[in-house]
């Protein structure tokens, strides 16, 4: 059994060396641009479906929920997911 009074406050040091760093995104006219991994999931139909994307380089605790439409620059990847599904 673990009591919360044994914990004690994270303080870095040199023997655990650095902590997980993610890239920065690319800048491109001006806008943060990420590259979709794979597509996880799915939600919700038409125009107001939505999917779960992994990002390249990052852990899954950064997986997020986005509309279709902000997809653009992943389309071969949203195709490839539409079809394995059989969405519309």
């Amino acid at each position: 059994m673990l009591y919360a009074s044994e914990l004690s406050s994270y303080r870095k040091t040199d023997v655990h060396g650095l902590n997980f760093q993610e890239p920065s995104p690319d800048v491109i006219a001006e806008e943060e641009e990420y590259e979709v991994e794979a597509i996880l999931a799915h939600k919700g139909m038409g125009k107001q479906r939505h999917y779960l994307v992994s990002w390249t380089s990052y852990l899954s605790a950064s997986n997020k929920w986005i509309p279709e439409e902000n997809l653009g620059n992943a389309s071969e990847i949203t195709k490839a997911y539409k079809k394995k599904h059989k969405l519309v």
